[in-house]
């Protein structure tokens, strides 16, 4: 019976959460990784490889078998773990960290409003999976050591291997807790349940990679290895050998902490790090350490931001602390205090979608598309499949299309899943100089995401003529 008590509020949590994203959530599969992600999932369906997310794509398959086309399936999938993502926060601060319910209310408010897992809700995007593993990593993490906290260390670094990004934080915290949190006489005991803990944690992937056997289509090349652990070969070498400032990279995170978690979850962070025994605030910092590698280092691509996807779970776990401490001395704001954490972060993120505001933050996005990076609620406006067709259709037979990474996703999933127009070239990537040299007078064909507010300045360096022949299309000749 006490079990079942427990776990009404972590599922009301959850629907809440479902809630929220849903009525914010827009139609189409998205833009670039997000579209690559429905398209991976709906053609070649589960894959073992843990940069395929698997636990994501069976999400994505199962609500495809339950009726709905790809795209819906995909934001079904994205949300549901963005949600699972808060309610696992809230389980974590009651049941691991002892809190009430008004501190883990504002600890899973803080995660519900989080801008970050707010928006792969809505756009169908693969970090509310890397929310809801640091969520089992800061669990694993700020919990009263014991053979239990031993066990799930292990159990999740296992379950890591559904979700690539998350293999690197855990790991680290996992052996802590195995070989540190253990007393000196009982860290072989320690490292065995953890051990343990970690073959069950990889029963699903492991049941993956025997699928893959009986098809035939596992490759064990060291490549393909490292391709598996790290994403690939290339972003090992983008991360350990980064040519970013150091100093900018802190800047860039710290700017993006800031309007991820708003003004009440960082204002309540410092107090809940004072709340913390002091093997927790070890944990904490070696799992916020850990948790910030990829965001200083990947030199890869230009919204990085999105991996500190990772630590957000940990400061909404602490700024929850934050909040019981406070709301323990001042009685009348232990109501005042969740609600300010979760309504105070929508009305800044209404205020800085204002065109008058938007436009300082990011100057160079349409104000339709500022709107929607900054306030995470999406219309039909959204829909990238409507502007792919609409890019795709009119082409000639057997056109080559230059794309952006954006647009280039989502022009592949209307071509392979959809079938629209699927005798077209599509390159994931714009076109060179040389290219359009090559192609002469009638010149080559771009199409780009509809977001920047000048996007003819982005062919600029190609030379040549520019021209709109049609809606989200650029025809670039060579100079007569």
């Amino acid at each position: 019976m006490r079990t079942h008590a427990a776990a009404y509020p972590v599922a009301g949590v959850f629907a809440a959460a479902c809630v929220l994203y849903g009525v914010s959530a827009g139609a189409g599969p998205g833009w670039g990784d997000a579209a690559n992600q429905t398209r991976l999932a709906a053609v070649d369906g589960l894959r073992p490889v843990a940069r395929a997310y698997p636990l994501q794509a069976t999400l994505q398959i199962a609500a495809h078998a339950l009726g709905r086309d790809p795209a819906s399936a995909a934001g079904i999938a994205a949300l549901m773990l963005s949600a699972a993502s808060v309610a696992v926060t809230y389980a974590v601060a009651r049941h691991a960290l002892g809190l009430s319910r008004v501190g883990a209310a504002a600890a899973a408010g803080a995660m519900l409003v989080c801008h970050v897992n707010w928006v792969s809700a809505v756009e169908g995007e693969v970090y509310g999976g890397l929310g809801l593993f640091a969520a089992l990593g800061a669990g694993v993490a700020l919990a009263r050591p014991g053979p239990w906290r031993e066990w799930g260390a292990g159990a999740a670094l296992g379950l890591a291997s559904l979700h690539h990004r998350a293999f690197l934080p855990i790991g680290l915290v996992a052996a802590a807790v195995a070989v540190v949190g253990a007393g000196r006489g009982a860290r072989g005991r320690a490292l065995g349940r953890s051990a343990a803990g970690l073959a069950l944690g990889l029963l699903p992937f492991a049941a993956l990679v025997a699928a893959g056997i009986a098809r035939g289509d596992i490759d064990w090349s060291t490549a393909a290895f490292r391709s598996w652990l790290v994403g690939s070969p290339r972003n090992a070498e983008l991360l350990l050998h980064s040519e970013l400032d150091f100093g900018a990279s802190i800047a860039y995170v710290a700017r993006w902490i800031a309007f991820d978690m708003a003004v009440p979850g960082l204002v309540l962070v410092p107090f809940g790090v004072v709340a913390l025994r002091r093997e927790q605030r070890v944990a904490g910092a070696l799992l916020l350490a850990a948790g910030l590698v990829i965001p200083l280092r990947f030199d890869g691509v230009g919204d990085r931001h999105v991996f500190l996807a990772g630590i957000y779970p940990l400061l909404a776990l602490v700024a929850g602390a934050g909040a019981e401490r406070v709301g323990g001395r001042l009685r009348a704001a232990r109501i005042a205090i969740p609600a300010a954490v979760i309504a105070l972060p929508i009305g800044i993120y209404w205020v800085a979608a204002l065109p008058s505001v938007s436009r300082h933050i990011v100057p160079d996005l349409t104000p339709a598309a500022a709107a929607d990076f900054l306030f995470p609620v999406r219309s039909s406006a959204s829909d990238s499949r409507l502007w792919s067709r609409a890019v795709l259709e009119p082409l000639p037979p057997g056109a080559e299309l230059f794309a952006d990474w954006g647009a280039a996703g989502a022009r592949r999933y209307v071509q392979e899943v959809e079938g629209c127009r699927p005798d077209v070239v599509v390159h994931r990537r714009l076109p060179a100089a040389g290219d359009v040299a090559a192609a002469g007078e009638q010149g080559v064909v771009i199409a780009l995401t509809p977001i920047h507010r000048d996007p003819e300045a982005r062919l600029a360096d190609l030379g040549g003529t520019i021209a709109r022949p049609g809606p989200g299309t650029f025809r670039v000749g060579a100079a007569g």
